[in-house]
């Protein structure tokens, strides 16, 4: 494997800020014009993904496994195969619940020699997002103790973005409140929210917006619901995002009532 880090990026230059700071869903697929990457290929897909086109996604993710397997093995390409595979495991939890599902992706998470770990610490990020992946998997699957522990765990992370934080605060708390703890559940959701008041990136931002209008909706909370819905609606990006993670707020109270229990996607 070569050891080059600092590869030109496959992706238009700027594109990663621009798709994560202005959440326009609609200019960044079309940005991508043009690139044969695989990591472009992905992160089409990870836009259909999250624009609930879901089957569209798939055929995206499905390219993008078959280009990366003719690209040079590199730290930055070992790197893009891992989120490749965690969008598509994301996917997937969007198409049916897992006891729906008769085969998770694999290797839904590629493992990383130690001995490249330590060489790179740019790559240590891949850790944090790998025990994110088991936790939504573990909650997803019933797991919750085992879940609760590894959103446990993340949200005492030192150096983690807030807006990044609201998501495992949100898969905690549905940790705990499927595990009959609803007054920690709901500590946990009230400091999701204030995580995601103070700032971060506009498409985190939107997304777990959608999931906290989600839970509260679940929960009965509808005035706590609709706050969210209107923090969602005053974000700076385009109406049609707003929309989408809307959708995917509701889309997320079905599943939580066609299983019983809290579950975040």
């Amino acid at each position: 494997m070569s050891k080059k880090s600092d590869e030109a990026s496959p992706l238009p230059e700027g594109w990663l800020h621009q798709f994560l700071d202005t959440a326009d869903l609609k200019r960044s697929f079309e940005a991508l014009r043009g690139s044969r990457h695989f990591y472009a290929e992905t992160m089409r897909g990870r836009i259909r993904s999250l624009e609930l086109c879901l089957e569209e996604a798939s055929q995206h993710f499905e390219r993008a496994v078959a280009l990366s397997g003719r690209a040079p093995e590199t730290i930055p390409n070992l790197i893009r195969q891992f989120v490749l595979a965690v969008y598509i495991f994301d996917n997937r939890l969007f198409q049916a619940p897992l006891d729906d599902v008769t085969e998770i992706p694999e290797p839904w998470i590629p493992q990383l020699p130690e001995e490249l770990l330590r060489e790179y610490p740019e790559v240590r990020f891949v850790l944090e997002t790998r025990r994110a992946a088991e936790g939504f998997l573990r909650l997803n699957l019933g797991e919750c103790e085992e879940s609760a522990r590894i959103f446990g765990e993340l949200v005492r992370e030192p150096g983690i973005p807030g807006d990044v934080l609201t998501m495992y605060h949100l898969g905690l708390a549905a940790s705990q409140y499927n595990l009959g703890l609803e007054e920690d559940a709901m500590e946990n959701i009230e400091s999701a929210g204030f995580h995601l008041q103070a700032g971060g990136r506009l498409l985190n931002r939107a997304r777990a917006a959608g999931c906290l209008y989600g839970f509260y909706c679940y929960l009965e909370k509808r005035d706590q619901a609709e706050s969210w819905t209107a923090f969602l609606k005053q974000l700076t990006c385009p109406e049609a995002t707003k929309r989408v993670f809307l959708k995917r707020g509701r889309l997320l109270v079905r599943r939580c009532a066609q299983q019983g229990s809290l579950v975040l996607l």
